[in-house]
C-alpha cells in the first residue's frame, strides 16, 4: 500500500515524548473468481487503511545530527475493501451480511532515525510493526514512511 503518514510530538524532557499519528494507506488488487460452469469473474478491490492513535516515543539525543527513537502507539484503524460494483453486486445478493468495511485497534511498534538539517527541521526514516485487529482477524504489517520534520521549541 501507499499512502501518508501524520504525526505530533510534545517532548516532556530531552528523552521523553507522547506523540499521536494519523496515517492512511492505499492499494489496488485483482481476484479471478471461478463458478461453477467454468465462468471467471474479476473482482477488484481498492483497500484502503486508516489509523489514529497515540503513545510514548523516547530518544537518544547524545549526538548533535542525528536522533534515534522508538515508539508504542495504540490506534484506532479503519479498513475499507472498496470493492468494485460488480463485486458488491454479487455480494449483496449471495451473502447480504457480508462487511467489506470494518473499525478496530491497531498496535504499532517501531522506531527510526531523525537527522537534523537546521535548527527547526530534520529529516525523518521510520518504521513500524503494525498489528490490526478487523474483521475478528488480526494482521501483521511493516510501515515504513521518510519525510521533514519541523520542529517547534527547544526541548
Amino acid at each position: 500500500m501507499i499512502g501518508w503518514n501524520f504525526s505530533a510530538q510534545e517532548n516532556l524532557n530531552s528523552w521523553f515524548g507522547g506523540v499521536i499519528d494519523f496515517s492512511g494507506g492505499y492499494g489496488s488488487r485483482s481476484v479471478t473468481l471461478r463458478q461453477t460452469g467454468g465462468t471467471q469473474r474479476v473482482s477488484t478491490f481498492n483497500p484502503a487503511l486508516f489509523t489514529m492513535g497515540g503513545g510514548p516515543q523516547f530518544a537518544y539525543r547524545r549526538a548533535d545530527r542525528v536522533q534515534p527513537f522508538v515508539r508504542m502507539i495504540i490506534a484506532a484503524a479503519y479498513t475499507n475493501l472498496n470493492p468494485d460494483q460488480n463485486t458488491t453486486s454479487i455480494l449483496s445478493g449471495t451473502s447480504p451480511s457480508s462487511a467489506t468495511s470494518d473499525t478496530g485497534l491497531a498496535l504499532m511498534f517501531g522506531g527510526g532515525v531523525d537527522y537534523r538539517m537546521k535548527s527547526y527541521s530534520s529529516f525523518r526514516l521510520a518504521a513500524d510493526y503494525v498489528h490490526t485487529f478487523t474483521f475478528n482477524e488480526s494482521n501483521n504489517n511493516v510501515r515504513v514512511s521518510a519525510g521533514i520534520n519541523f520542529c517547534i521549541g527547544k526541548k
